[in-house]
């Protein structure tokens, strides 16, 4: 549809955002796609991703909390507690020979927190896998 539309003719980058915001939501999501690209191709630096997860056994539902930090590499290393960034995290409970569960999940703040859905009966050497 981007392709057809621009045929023959120039387009901006918020075309082609506007496109993919659109199919975004065709498929259930909210997301706005130019909001999330201003903040990787107009922000300076990147975002360091923390994770941690919750180690308390009497808890039924387990956690994972994220949080993100500015880094930038240079001679003179500013850290802006303002610049945030717009995340896809994959997030698979399970080992190196099994997955039993996998969910995508958006990190649009400073900090997050994320309940894992653990399934029944689930054996003790499974741990969060992110991507």
């Amino acid at each position: 549809d981007y392709l057809l539309s621009h045929m023959y003719s120039n387009a901006a980058r918020d075309d082609l955002w506007s496109k993919l915001t659109q199919a975004m939501h065709s498929e259930g999501r909210d997301i706005d796609i130019g909001e999330m690209m201003d903040r990787w191709t107009l922000q300076m630096g990147y975002p360091v991703l923390t994770i941690s997860k919750n180690q308390s056994e009497q808890l039924s539902t387990r956690y994972i909390t994220i949080t993100q930090e500015h880094f930038l590499y240079g001679e003179e290393v500013r850290k802006n507690i303002s610049l945030q960034w717009q995340v896809p995290l994959t997030v698979a409970v399970g080992n190196t020979s099994t997955v039993c569960l996998e969910s995508l999940i958006w990190i649009n703040s400073r900090t997050g927190t994320v309940p894992l859905e653990m399934p029944p009966n689930i054996s003790e050497s499974l741990f969060p896998l992110m991507s």
